[in-house]
């Protein structure tokens, strides 16, 4: 349903009754997980570089701090309408696409209109 104006949108908002979860009970779910619908790692992840002996380190240190950081979750969505415009001629193209790729789009044009990469211009929007 949709608001007829912004006043009563923000009323509409007011009168919600959310029922969530806090991060504490995110973070305490998290911690203690070991069921598939909130995935943690069982162990270490691959080494793709290994420089010196970070255990024989830490286990020879006077001192040891642990911190923990923590963020709130963020959907990495689209902001703007999926969609494309495009205007295929045959001395070149020119499209306007919602892309976090534009280099990409661009080859992809190219390939699909039979023309050089450099004939193809994207707006990215």
């Amino acid at each position: 349903m949709l608001a007829a104006n912004s006043w009563a949108a923000m009323q509409g908002r007011n009168a919600l009754e959310v029922n969530g979860i806090s991060v504490r009970q995110r973070r305490n779910r998290a911690q203690g997980c070991t069921n598939s619908s909130w995935p943690m790692p069982q162990s270490p992840g691959k080494s793709v570089r290994n420089d010196g002996d970070a255990d024989a380190v830490l286990a020879s240190s006077t001192k040891t701090i642990e911190v923990a950081y923590e963020f709130p979750f963020a959907a990495h969505a689209c902001m703007e309408p999926m969609n494309c415009t495009f205007d295929i001629r045959p001395d070149g193209a020119e499209a306007w696409v919602p892309t976090q790729a534009p280099q990409w789009a661009q080859a992809v044009i190219a390939e699909a209109a039979k023309l050089p990469p450099e004939k193809v211009i994207v707006h990215t929007t």
